[in-house]
């Protein structure tokens, strides 16, 4: 009464009622072949990379849950991706990418009194072969600047303009990218505690100091204004 069929025909059937009766009916087979799918060779790229499932199908699911065309493989990983096709056969394709990480480089600015030589501290680089500090100013750096935390002796005209410019530029195989530090160079504070002052018996007076971020008086007090009586 039934047949198992792997290839494309016209398959007839004729039944017989018993009685000598003949019926026959003809049904025709289709073969839909298994779609071609390919995610190319397997690649080493930089930062990121871009698999293409190619067009033609009606459906798409890859191993990262995405169910889209093309996605942007950024970590090392065997991508697969399962297509389906308007006939709702399914092929499958998988592919091996290794991503090499971009070089980061990020600073902040840093601030210190013009008598100071700058400890860099605020710098961070990552996924570098090598790096160089410059300077838009004309100090220098102390021993290397080819470490990522140098030390930085001012000049003359860093002091004069109270500021000055310094870029962390780092290499990879992959890329190259920089970042610049405002260093801010601040004056010796210059204390002022205001005019002179005469006070009655029994009466009082504020005293405001300025000329700095932070104030002791000999009284021992650390406040900028005191009262004195």
């Amino acid at each position: 009464r039934t047949i198992t069929v792997d290839s494309a025909a016209s398959y007839i059937a004729n039944v017989d009622n018993g009685y000598g009766v003949i019926g026959s009916d003809t049904i025709k087979v289709s073969y839909y072949a298994t779609p071609l799918v390919t995610l190319g060779p397997d690649t080493t790229n930089c930062g990121s990379y871009t698999l293409d499932a190619g067009t033609g199908f009606v459906a798409y699911m890859w191993s990262t849950g995405a169910t889209t065309q093309t996605i942007s493989a950024t970590t090392t990983a065997s991508y697969i991706v399962t297509v389906t096709n308007v006939n709702g056969c399914t092929a499958e394709a998988a592919a091996n990418v290794t991503i090499i990480p971009l070089a980061t480089a990020s600073v902040s600015p840093q601030s210190l009194c013009y008598l100071d030589t700058l400890q860099i501290a605020n710098a961070t680089a990552t996924n570098y072969d090598s790096l160089l500090w410059t300077s838009m100013g004309d100090g220098h750096f102390i021993l290397d600047s080819t470490i990522l935390l140098p030390k930085y002796k001012f000049g003359t005209t860093d002091v004069s303009n109270s500021k000055v410019k310094l870029v962390l530029t780092v290499y990879s195989a992959c890329n190259t990218i920089s970042d610049t530090m405002l260093v801010t160079i601040t004056s010796s504070a210059s204390a002022n505690a205001g005019p002179d002052q005469s006070i009655c018996p029994g009466g009082s007076t504020t005293l405001t100091a300025s000329g700095g971020n932070s104030y002791i008086w000999n009284t021992t007090e650390t406040t900028q204004s005191i009262s004195v009586n």
